[in-house]
Formats: structure tokens, C-alpha cells, sequence
């Protein structure tokens, strides 16, 4: 296991992140579905993160890193897990706010999208950045 996401709004859904793959179960947490999202790899990714943004659209990164010089796959489901779409900004992390705003850090630095993924842009920061909490 490498992520585990709870969606805070009531809805009781959790998504578990492996490089094996992404499951997601909803209360009573007695039953665990893979989700069909194909994760490329070889090797397999050592980081899987996560992230949801209302009860039907999630976010998952899947990468070894910077510094390995492999793909880094992001991926986002608008309909609860059931089909995934790989999104045009490589995110290490993502933080959803909302089902249209976003932020994401990247090898170059901390990105953020306003329509929904479609365009990401790069943030600008004045001063010193001393802690970011997600």
C-alpha cells in the first residue's frame, strides 16, 4: 500500500493506492473493488497518490520519481472510478479542492488547474514558501 484517500463529505468512500493498483470501497468497508485503471510501468511505480475531489472524480499519480528519468502517469475519473483518462500534467501529488480546482506538484514545481484538468498552470510564489499542508 502507498496512498489511502477518505472523501470527507459524508459518503464513507476510501480509495487504497499499490503499485498493483487502486481499490475503493464505501461503508462498511467489508467489500474492496479493483478499479480499472491500467497503471504502466516496468517496473511497476513505487508511489501511487491519490486524491478525491467530490464522489465521482478522483485523481491518481503513479511514478518512481524525478530522478529516475521514468514516465510519470496521472490519470482522472469523472464518474466514481469506472473509466480513467490520462490528464496532460505529469503530478507527483495532487490536491483536489473541489471537482474543478486542483493543485499538483511537479518535478519543476507546484502546478494548479481552475477548469476541471483541462489547462494546468504554474504557480508563482513571492517570499518564502515555508510550508505547504495539504
Amino acid at each position: 500500500m502507498r496512498d489511502v484517500e477518505v472523501f470527507p463529505g459524508g459518503r464513507n468512500i476510501v480509495l487504497l493506492g499499490s503499485p498493483q493498483g487502486v481499490w475503493k470501497s464505501e461503508y462498511d468497508y467489508s467489500a474492496w473493488n479493483k478499479l480499472d485503471i491500467k497503471i504502466p510501468g516496468n517496473p511497476p511505480p513505487g508511489n501511487i497518490e491519490m486524491a478525491i475531489a467530490s464522489a465521482s472524480v478522483y485523481y491518481v499519480s503513479a511514478h518512481t520519481g524525478c530522478a529516475s528519468g521514468l514516465p510519470i502517469n496521472t490519470f482522472r475519473s469523472t464518474d466514481a472510478g469506472k473509466t480513467w483518462s490520462a490528464m496532460p500534467a505529469e503530478l507527483l501529488d495532487v490536491y483536489a479542492a473541489s471537482a474543478t480546482l486542483a493543485y499538483g506538484t511537479t518535478c519543476a514545481g507546484v502546478v494548479k488547474t481552475t477548469d476541471s484538468r483541462a489547462t494546468w498552470s504554474a504557480m508563482s510564489w513571492s517570499g518564502r514558501l515555508h510550508h505547504v499542508i495539504w
